[in-house]
């Protein structure tokens, strides 16, 4: 089945009347088909695929017919993540597609993304390391970004990411940090990289989740 099939086979069921950005109604539609529902967030909604355990987010509508900035960023992250698979601090997005759902009040139609991702987890403690290793880099040159992450941070926490990554994966995920920098300053996006957007596969390794912010 088509990824937005499995909303829109389910656009004539009832709907209840609670709204947010992503409607009540598609959740009630998803949950019906074994979604397990894992919560939301500011503009998007999250859900367990039955058969696959893949994370099924919900990306929400604002109010908008068209693509939202925040879908054309996610598109911008989409792209780059497709470009470096072989990154081990990048999210695996297996798809992603748009669907139209309809304001039974307004009977206005707006666009939501449903994007498929590998499920991840809370980075805890080590999302703090992680949060001051981003914020050293900024919009600045590589080397020195790095060198002034080594002299503001504590020997301890440089340790402990040293032993978390090694040295060649500590160089691969500053790297993509400043990447990542340096694209949010050309498309004029803020850097969101605090810890609650380093997440954590099973085996430990730190994935980088929405790296960025559309900036007002």
């Amino acid at each position: 089945m088509r990824i937005n099939e499995i909303i829109t086979e389910s656009l004539d069921e009832e709907t209840v009347d609670e709204w947010s950005d992503t409607d009540e109604g598609i959740v009630k539609a998803l949950k019906k088909k074994g979604y397990k529902y894992l919560g939301s967030g500011v503009d998007q909604t999250a859900f367990i695929e039955p058969g696959t355990g893949f994370v099924l987010k919900i990306f929400g509508t604002q109010g908008k017919k068209g693509f939202s900035r925040d879908h054309k960023m996610f598109f911008v992250w989409a792209d780059f993540c497709s470009k470096h698979q072989d990154n081990p601090y990048l999210p695996r997005i297996y798809a992603h597609e748009s669907f139209f759902w309809q304001d039974p009040e307004t009977k206005k139609q707006h666009r939501y993304l449903m994007i498929r991702t590998e499920q991840l987890y809370k980075s805890g403690r080590i999302g703090g390391t992680l949060d001051d290793l981003a914020r050293g880099f900024g919009y600045h040159d590589f080397k020195y970004a790095l060198e002034r992450y080594r002299n503001v941070a504590g020997k301890n926490e440089q340790q402990q990411l040293l032993k978390l990554l090694g040295k060649q994966g500590f160089e691969r995920l500053t790297k993509t940090i400043h990447e990542l920098t340096q694209i949010a300053r050309k498309k004029g996006w803020g850097l969101d990289l605090h810890g609650g957007n380093f997440m954590l596969r099973k085996n430990g390794t730190p994935v980088i989740n929405d790296p960025w912010v559309v900036s007002n």
